[in-house]
């Protein structure tokens, strides 16, 4: 009858992995799984600060832009046409250090607007109030907005650390040189943005 030896495997002819080499790849494969989590925090707190800058720019520009927008077509009369006669007064627009009143289109029950956009007293924010008069009660000086007021920025995100405004007339009397100065902040972060911006208007009589 045939036989057939088996060999017995020795321990010092076996061979797999040992507990020190076990614990070195866990310990590899650690620092690498905390170094890309590292790489991905900071990824998000760059992302989520580019993203506030952005936000930042935005605001500003938006808001700056409503301002001109609303500076330069005060005094139009959408309804004739033509720009707006006012008895009593030939201004349109007034200002001062950190607000400015604008008197907008009339409609077609014969009435104007008047908004008025300022900074808080007590939030660093800007805030705008739009009134309806009906024309008959214009007088000089357009006094304080009666209305409710607004903000136009999100203070939890975004707020006002300066609004300015200085208006000088031109030559005649019936031009004005108007400069607005802002400076928004992350309401988070030191970061600050400013922007100033020119317009001349023609105060219609």
């Amino acid at each position: 009858m045939a036989t057939k030896s088996v060999k017995q495997m020795t321990p010092a002819t076996q061979r797999g992995g040992s507990l020190i080499e076990l614990l070195l790849a866990t310990l590899i494969a650690s620092g690498l799984l905390v170094s890309s989590s590292r790489l991905f925090i900071k990824t998000q707190q760059q992302s989520y600060q580019l993203l506030q800058d952005v936000q930042l720019i935005d605001d500003l520009y938006r808001t700056l832009y409503m301002l001109k927008t609303e500076v330069r077509r005060a005094g139009f009369n959408a309804t004739l046409g033509h720009s707006l006669t006012l008895t009593g007064t030939s201004k349109v627009i007034e200002s001062g250090s950190d607000w400015i009143d604008v008197i907008s289109v009339i409609d077609g029950e014969g009435k104007w607007y008047k908004t008025r956009y300022q900074k808080d007293a007590s939030d660093p924010t800007l805030d705008v109030c739009t009134q309806s008069v009906f024309t008959h009660l214009l007088k000089p000086g357009l006094g304080p907005c009666s209305g409710n007021f607004f903000s136009l920025l999100d203070i939890n995100a975004v707020q006002l650390s300066e609004f300015s405004i200085s208006q000088a007339m031109l030559a005649g009397g019936n031009t004005s040189l108007l400069s607005i100065d802002m400076t928004l902040s992350h309401a988070n972060s030191a970061k600050q943005l400013s922007q100033s911006t020119l317009i001349k208007q023609r105060n219609w009589q």
